[in-house]
């Protein structure tokens, strides 16, 4: 799969994927997103300055958010707190906040930002959240415990289709937030980290799950073609919206999902390139587009 420059590395320092004005451009809307989605995200913003150029021993940022939901995101995983706060990368605020999501699940979890920021505007919600890797796993758990009183369960697997190995090696690079991939055989993969996850089948968690998923997240790196192509349609058609990024992968489309969806019932609502704080990727470093399909 061909990855995107990790949004921490744009914001650090000028890299030759990118003009010196497009790197001002990234870092100007950064801070824009810092300061519309959290109370101190200015402040959070200088303190990633810091460790960036001073001194590797600053302390990661506590975000807080405008409605108060506190937010810890280790070095280099801060790109997740603007995407869902301060850019609303999942168009959750296109839904009336008076409609009804009573159950959810969040398919690629990470650190759990989009977790908490579901959970701030509806808190009545429940929901699940699903992550392989052990270092945000952790992150995501410790997020929730700074939060008292949202009913969100963990638990540790990637979510895979049906008829998948019962555990995978999964690939994940934390200086490169966004580079996380199950492995389908042992590969030497630079200096990412690679861990044994357990695997767990989406049907499985529909099953376990309410009868009507209001809201389903599926942000799982080039996976999702095998969860949404592997999951029986009536299974599928037990989420009442998703929202989901799709990768380019060899051999599939972004037609593919959107096909088989229609097929579960339900029918394309918002289609968008994957979005940065001013505008979209360029062509060549876009790796990832936001799809929302809605019955």
């Amino acid at each position: 799969m061909t990855e995107k420059p990790s949004p921490a590395a744009l914001a650090g320092k000028p890299s030759s994927v990118v003009s010196f004005s497009e790197w001002i451009r990234i870092r100007s809307g950064a801070v824009l997103a810092a300061r519309r989605g959290f109370g101190n995200g200015i402040a959070c913003m200088a303190r990633l300055a810091a460790w960036r150029f001073i001194s590797a021993r600053v302390r990661p940022p506590l975000w807080k958010s405008r409605k108060g939901t506190m937010l810890l995101t280790p070095h280099y995983t801060w790109f997740a707190a603007l995407e869902c706060f301060g850019y609303d990368s999942y168009r959750l605020h296109s839904l009336p906040q008076s409609c009804s999501l009573r159950f959810f699940l969040d398919i690629g979890a990470h650190i759990g930002s989009f977790s908490l920021v579901v959970t701030e505007r509806w808190p009545s919600a429940a929901g699940v959240a699903c992550e392989p890797s052990s270092s945000n796993f952790a992150a995501l758990r410790h997020n929730l415990s700074l939060n008292p009183g949202r009913s969100v369960e963990c638990i540790k697997a990637a979510v895979v289709g049906d008829g998948q190995p019962s555990s995978l090696q999964f690939s994940y690079d934390p200086h490169r937030p966004q580079s996380g991939a199950l492995l389908s055989a042992p590969t030497a993969n630079g200096g990412a980290e690679i861990e044994v996850v357990s695997a767990l089948a989406f049907s499985e968690l529909v099953r376990k799950s309410p009868d009507t998923i209001d809201l389903l997240k599926i942000d799982v790196e080039g996976a999702e073609y095998g969860i949404i192509a592997g999951t029986p349609l009536d299974l599928l058609g037990r989420a009442k919206r998703i929202v989901l990024e799709y990768h380019p992968m060899p051999g599939c489309s972004e037609r593919d999902i959107v096909t088989r969806l229609a097929q579960a019932g339900l029918e394309l609502a918002r289609h968008e390139p994957r979005l940065m704080w001013f505008g979209a990727w360029p062509e060549s470093q876009r790796t990832a587009t936001s799809c929302r399909a809605e019955k």
